[in-house]
Protein backbone atom coordinates (compact mmCIF):
# COMPACT_ATOMS: atom_id res chain seq x y z
CA UNK A 1 0.00 0.00 0.00
CA UNK A 2 1.55 3.68 -1.25
CA UNK A 3 -1.05 5.64 0.70
CA UNK A 4 -2.44 7.10 -2.68
CA UNK A 5 -4.54 4.36 -3.56
CA UNK A 6 -7.69 7.21 -3.18
CA UNK A 7 -6.28 8.83 -6.25
CA UNK A 8 -6.55 5.63 -8.82
CA UNK A 9 -4.28 5.01 -11.59
CA UNK A 10 -4.82 6.76 -14.94
CA UNK A 11 -2.33 6.41 -18.40
CA UNK A 12 0.07 8.98 -19.04
CA UNK A 13 -1.60 11.59 -21.60
CA UNK A 14 -0.90 14.50 -23.72
CA UNK A 15 -4.27 16.55 -23.89
CA UNK A 16 -4.59 18.73 -26.67
CA UNK A 17 -6.26 21.20 -24.06
CA UNK A 18 -4.23 22.08 -21.31
CA UNK A 19 -4.12 25.05 -18.36
CA UNK A 20 -1.12 24.11 -17.39
CA UNK A 21 1.28 26.78 -16.51
CA UNK A 22 4.75 25.53 -14.93
CA UNK A 23 6.42 22.53 -13.76
CA UNK A 24 9.05 22.95 -11.19
CA UNK A 25 11.63 20.77 -9.32
CA UNK A 26 13.74 21.71 -6.27
CA UNK A 27 16.41 19.27 -5.03
CA UNK A 28 18.42 20.25 -1.65
CA UNK A 29 21.23 18.07 -0.82
CA UNK A 30 24.21 18.10 1.21
CA UNK A 31 27.96 18.77 -0.25
CA UNK A 32 30.67 16.27 1.09
CA UNK A 33 33.57 18.32 0.07
CA UNK A 34 34.19 21.70 -1.97
CA UNK A 35 34.35 21.27 -5.55
CA UNK A 36 36.87 22.82 -7.64
CA UNK A 37 36.36 26.21 -10.02
CA UNK A 38 37.14 24.19 -12.73
CA UNK A 39 34.87 21.75 -12.09
CA UNK A 40 31.98 24.08 -11.64
CA UNK A 41 33.12 26.02 -14.75
CA UNK A 42 33.28 22.45 -16.90
CA UNK A 43 29.64 21.64 -15.42
CA UNK A 44 28.30 25.41 -16.85
CA UNK A 45 30.49 24.58 -20.21
CA UNK A 46 29.28 21.13 -20.68
CA UNK A 47 25.60 21.63 -20.41
CA UNK A 48 24.87 25.21 -20.91
CA UNK A 49 27.57 26.04 -23.20
CA UNK A 50 28.14 29.11 -20.60
CA UNK A 51 31.22 30.89 -19.34
CA UNK A 52 30.65 33.57 -17.03
CA UNK A 53 33.33 35.09 -16.97
CA UNK A 54 33.76 35.48 -13.46
CA UNK A 55 34.19 33.69 -10.08
CA UNK A 56 31.90 30.40 -10.29
CA UNK A 57 31.68 29.65 -6.59
CA UNK A 58 30.75 33.24 -5.46
CA UNK A 59 28.11 33.48 -8.09
CA UNK A 60 26.38 30.19 -6.99
CA UNK A 61 26.80 31.59 -3.32
CA UNK A 62 24.78 34.30 -4.17
CA UNK A 63 22.25 31.75 -6.53
CA UNK A 64 23.71 31.53 -10.01
CA UNK A 65 20.30 32.08 -12.57
CA UNK A 66 20.67 30.34 -15.99
CA UNK A 67 17.46 30.44 -18.54
CA UNK A 68 17.15 29.52 -22.05
CA UNK A 69 16.79 32.06 -24.93
CA UNK A 70 13.41 31.64 -25.02
CA UNK A 71 13.33 32.18 -21.14
CA UNK A 72 10.62 29.16 -20.87
CA UNK A 73 13.10 26.99 -19.16
CA UNK A 74 15.33 28.72 -15.71
CA UNK A 75 17.52 27.42 -13.00
CA UNK A 76 18.46 28.66 -10.31
CA UNK A 77 22.03 27.11 -9.11
CA UNK A 78 22.92 27.36 -5.30
CA UNK A 79 25.31 25.96 -2.76
CA UNK A 80 22.94 23.18 -1.75
CA UNK A 81 20.13 23.62 -3.88
CA UNK A 82 18.60 23.52 -7.55
CA UNK A 83 15.90 24.54 -9.14
CA UNK A 84 14.32 24.12 -12.21
CA UNK A 85 11.46 26.09 -13.88
CA UNK A 86 9.27 25.00 -16.79
CA UNK A 87 6.67 27.09 -18.64
CA UNK A 88 4.38 25.44 -20.99
CA UNK A 89 4.63 25.07 -23.74
CA UNK A 90 8.22 24.01 -22.77
CA UNK A 91 6.78 21.36 -20.74
CA UNK A 92 3.76 19.54 -22.16
CA UNK A 93 4.71 16.00 -20.83
CA UNK A 94 6.98 14.41 -18.79
CA UNK A 95 9.58 13.52 -21.66
CA UNK A 96 10.31 17.09 -22.05
CA UNK A 97 11.47 17.24 -18.72
CA UNK A 98 14.52 14.17 -19.36
CA UNK A 99 17.14 16.60 -20.16
CA UNK A 100 17.22 19.02 -17.64
CA UNK A 101 16.53 16.68 -14.96
CA UNK A 102 19.79 15.37 -15.91
CA UNK A 103 21.45 18.52 -15.80
CA UNK A 104 20.38 18.94 -11.99
CA UNK A 105 21.80 15.46 -11.42
CA UNK A 106 24.95 16.36 -13.02
CA UNK A 107 25.58 19.42 -11.02
CA UNK A 108 24.70 17.43 -8.02
CA UNK A 109 28.10 15.18 -9.22
CA UNK A 110 29.85 18.34 -9.67
CA UNK A 111 28.88 19.36 -6.17
CA UNK A 112 29.88 15.94 -5.04
CA UNK A 113 26.83 15.46 -3.32
CA UNK A 114 25.98 11.27 -2.94
CA UNK A 115 22.44 12.19 -1.67
CA UNK A 116 20.00 14.28 -1.61
CA UNK A 117 18.18 15.37 1.34
CA UNK A 118 14.43 16.95 -0.23
CA UNK A 119 13.17 16.81 -3.67
CA UNK A 120 9.91 18.02 -4.53
CA UNK A 121 8.22 18.42 -7.91
CA UNK A 122 4.93 20.43 -8.39
CA UNK A 123 3.12 21.37 -11.33
CA UNK A 124 0.54 24.48 -11.25
CA UNK A 125 -2.85 25.21 -13.57
CA UNK A 126 -4.81 28.35 -13.64
CA UNK A 127 -7.53 28.59 -15.89
CA UNK A 128 -8.85 31.85 -16.62
CA UNK A 129 -12.34 33.37 -17.06
CA UNK A 130 -13.98 36.69 -17.70
CA UNK A 131 -15.13 38.00 -13.80
CA UNK A 132 -17.71 39.92 -15.18
CA UNK A 133 -19.61 36.36 -16.63
CA UNK A 134 -18.91 34.85 -13.15
CA UNK A 135 -20.03 37.34 -10.88
CA UNK A 136 -23.13 35.86 -10.03
CA UNK A 137 -21.82 32.57 -9.55
CA UNK A 138 -21.07 31.64 -5.90
CA UNK A 139 -17.75 30.10 -5.15
CA UNK A 140 -19.08 26.84 -4.76
CA UNK A 141 -20.62 27.17 -8.66
CA UNK A 142 -17.71 28.43 -9.77
CA UNK A 143 -15.28 25.45 -8.22
CA UNK A 144 -17.91 22.87 -9.33
CA UNK A 145 -17.13 24.15 -13.05
CA UNK A 146 -13.69 22.01 -13.20
CA UNK A 147 -12.97 20.09 -9.92
CA UNK A 148 -14.82 16.78 -8.91
CA UNK A 149 -17.06 15.92 -6.32
CA UNK A 150 -13.69 14.49 -4.74
CA UNK A 151 -12.53 17.98 -4.07
CA UNK A 152 -15.44 19.71 -3.73
CA UNK A 153 -16.70 17.57 -1.09
CA UNK A 154 -13.31 18.87 0.92
CA UNK A 155 -13.86 22.37 0.45
CA UNK A 156 -17.75 21.72 1.74
CA UNK A 157 -16.25 20.13 4.70
CA UNK A 158 -13.52 22.70 5.31
CA UNK A 159 -14.30 25.41 7.84
CA UNK A 160 -13.57 28.62 7.21
CA UNK A 161 -14.48 29.13 3.33
CA UNK A 162 -16.38 32.88 2.95
CA UNK A 163 -18.59 33.36 -0.15
CA UNK A 164 -17.86 37.25 -0.44
CA UNK A 165 -14.22 36.83 -0.85
CA UNK A 166 -12.40 37.64 -4.23
CA UNK A 167 -9.61 35.05 -3.34
CA UNK A 168 -9.01 31.60 -1.45
CA UNK A 169 -7.29 28.48 -1.72
CA UNK A 170 -7.41 25.37 0.50
CA UNK A 171 -5.07 22.60 0.91
CA UNK A 172 -5.27 19.05 0.53
CA UNK A 173 -2.89 16.80 2.41
CA UNK A 174 -2.41 13.07 1.51
CA UNK A 175 1.00 11.31 3.05
CA UNK A 176 2.59 8.43 1.42
CA UNK A 177 2.90 4.62 3.29
CA UNK A 178 6.74 3.92 1.50
CA UNK A 179 10.01 3.79 2.34
CA UNK A 180 11.02 7.27 1.07
CA UNK A 181 8.40 9.74 3.26
CA UNK A 182 6.74 10.70 0.12
CA UNK A 183 3.82 13.17 0.69
CA UNK A 184 1.69 15.14 -1.69
CA UNK A 185 -0.21 18.66 -1.38
CA UNK A 186 -2.88 19.57 -3.44
CA UNK A 187 -3.72 23.66 -3.07
CA UNK A 188 -6.66 24.84 -4.85
CA UNK A 189 -9.10 27.41 -4.95
CA UNK A 190 -9.59 30.43 -7.43
CA UNK A 191 -8.80 34.28 -7.91
CA UNK A 192 -11.86 36.95 -9.00
CA UNK A 193 -10.04 39.45 -9.94
CA UNK A 194 -6.39 39.30 -11.36
CA UNK A 195 -4.73 43.33 -11.12
CA UNK A 196 -6.98 45.02 -13.69
CA UNK A 197 -7.35 42.12 -16.59
CA UNK A 198 -10.84 41.91 -15.62
CA UNK A 199 -9.96 38.08 -15.38
CA UNK A 200 -10.45 35.63 -12.49
CA UNK A 201 -8.76 31.85 -12.79
CA UNK A 202 -9.56 28.84 -10.84
CA UNK A 203 -6.12 27.33 -10.20
CA UNK A 204 -4.63 23.73 -8.80
CA UNK A 205 -1.24 23.57 -7.59
CA UNK A 206 0.10 19.75 -6.97
CA UNK A 207 3.35 19.33 -4.80
CA UNK A 208 4.63 15.67 -4.29
CA UNK A 209 7.45 15.48 -2.31
CA UNK A 210 10.01 13.30 -1.10
CA UNK A 211 11.31 14.08 2.84
CA UNK A 212 14.39 11.68 3.27
CA UNK A 213 17.24 11.52 2.45
CA UNK A 214 17.89 9.10 -0.89
CA UNK A 215 20.96 8.45 -2.88
CA UNK A 216 21.68 11.09 -6.15
CA UNK A 217 21.83 8.07 -8.59
CA UNK A 218 18.04 7.39 -7.84
CA UNK A 219 17.10 11.47 -8.54
CA UNK A 220 15.79 10.77 -11.72
CA UNK A 221 13.69 7.63 -10.64
CA UNK A 222 12.48 9.22 -7.72
CA UNK A 223 11.19 12.02 -9.93
CA UNK A 224 9.39 9.86 -12.02
CA UNK A 225 7.29 8.59 -9.10
CA UNK A 226 6.11 12.00 -7.99
CA UNK A 227 5.26 12.47 -11.52
CA UNK A 228 3.22 9.69 -11.39
CA UNK A 229 1.68 10.39 -8.34
CA UNK A 230 0.61 14.07 -9.22
CA UNK A 231 -0.84 12.92 -12.61
CA UNK A 232 -3.14 10.35 -10.39
CA UNK A 233 -4.15 13.12 -8.51
CA UNK A 234 -4.60 15.75 -10.69
CA UNK A 235 -7.11 13.46 -12.97
CA UNK A 236 -8.76 12.95 -9.46
CA UNK A 237 -9.41 16.27 -8.93
CA UNK A 238 -10.90 17.35 -12.27
CA UNK A 239 -14.61 16.60 -13.41
CA UNK A 240 -15.54 14.59 -16.64
CA UNK A 241 -16.76 17.56 -17.87
CA UNK A 242 -13.58 19.58 -17.96
CA UNK A 243 -11.49 16.18 -19.09
CA UNK A 244 -13.82 16.04 -21.90
CA UNK A 245 -13.01 19.67 -23.32
CA UNK A 246 -8.98 19.09 -22.80
CA UNK A 247 -9.34 16.12 -24.95
CA UNK A 248 -11.25 17.96 -27.23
Amino acid sequence: MTGYEIFGKTEPRIFNRTFLKDVKAKVTFTKEEEPSEQELEKFLKDNFMLEIGRNVSEAITNGLLVRSGDELVKFIFEEECAHLKMDFPAYTSFLNAGDNIQKIKKYLEARKASTTKCIEWAKYNELRFKSEEKENASNEQLLAQVFSDNLMNHWKNNEGQDRNTSRLEKEYKVQGNDQINSSITIQYGFRRDLEETGEGAITLRIIATIATETETSKMEENITTLNEIIDNAFRWCLNENIIKEMQE
